[in-house]
């Protein structure tokens, strides 16, 4: 293994660790603070959910930027414009909002 695929390996492992952390306040709650088995003795509460989710964040983020240091990654920065960025973001989330919309269609999703 190289540089290049230990730095891409790593950034896939920081996007599990951010999906574990989200499972985690999907299925505990976003303001859960538990750090030990829920069986077990209770323990000391740690930092929530939530920010265990930011936490992985900056991980992640830190990862992509050795990514970029080493040119593997584009600089979104660099190689996109701060508007083309927002354009991109905006149709990403309207694609998302349209599938929420689609999945309370469905009764897949409650609430609004």
């Amino acid at each position: 293994m190289d540089r290049i695929e230990h730095l891409l390996t790593c950034l896939a492992e920081e996007c599990g660790e951010v999906a574990k952390e989200c499972c985690k306040a999907l299925r505990f709650g976003i303001y859960d603070q538990l750090t030990i088995d829920p069986n077990g003795p209770r323990g000391t509460e740690g930092p929530t959910n939530r920010a265990k989710i930011a936490a992985e964040m900056v991980d992640l983020i830190a990862i992509y930027q050795m990514c970029v240091d080493m040119e593997i990654l584009p600089d979104l920065g660099l190689s996109m414009s701060m508007e083309t960025i927002r354009e991109k973001a905006s149709l990403k989330k309207s694609k998302v909002e349209a599938y929420m919309h689609y999945a309370r269609r469905v009764g897949a999703l409650k609430g609004h």
